[in-house]
């Protein structure tokens, strides 16, 4: 059976590309904006058109280059990349839980997180600040940890809905909430 698209449907296609197309210059030219924005603001005032200057050839104040390019522009970078990979996390909870409400409390992810920032924190006071700039490597052990205990707990429902999944993850959250908790309580008052 040959089946052959009507006016309609590739008429929805086509309106459907547009706005793909203009939603997604509108976000670049919005990030773009807001991150020029963003280099004028620090300890060190600078002209906004010195900043388009030192953007456009870079052959300004050495300091004002190096204060841009060195300092502020990779903040910048760092901060839309991590906004970037949150917000396809938080697309990613929501497609799999099928809530548009889904957030990584519902998972036990935070809760994983903090209990591994407190368990680099009490090591820190234990060791004499060895694991000092090990502290985001143990939150992001802690979240793992988290989501495969979640993932393994829903497991025993065999239940292919994610009534299961969520079920795990708030009690995960609870037990990693309560060890927070415990070892807040035993840690030393510093």
């Amino acid at each position: 059976m040959n089946k052959s698209l009507t006016l309609t449907e590739i008429a929805g296609y086509t309106n459907w590309r547009k706005k793909l197309i203009l939603m997604l210059l509108v976000g670049s030219l919005s990030i773009l904006g807001v991150s020029l924005i963003c280099l004028n603001f620090g300890v060190v005032s600078i002209n906004p058109k010195d900043i388009i200057s030192i953007l456009l050839s870079g052959t300004r104040d050495k300091t004002e280059n190096l204060i841009i390019w060195q300092l502020r522009a990779p903040r910048i970078a760092l901060g839309v990349i991590t906004g970037a990979a949150l917000s396809t996390v938080g697309g990613a909870f929501q497609g799999i839980l099928r809530n548009p409400l889904a957030d990584p409390y519902i998972l036990g992810v935070s809760a994983g997180a903090a209990l591994g920032a407190c368990i680099g924190i009490a090591l820190q006071h234990v060791t004499g600040y060895l694991f000092a700039s090990y502290l985001p490597l143990f939150a992001f052990i802690g979240a793992m940890l988290s989501l495969y205990l979640v993932y393994q707990s829903s497991k025993i429902s065999y239940s292919a809905n994610s009534t299961g999944l969520l079920l795990a993850g708030v009690a995960i959250t609870f037990l990693f909430s309560a060890l927070i908790t415990i070892l807040l309580a035993i840690s030393r008052k510093e």
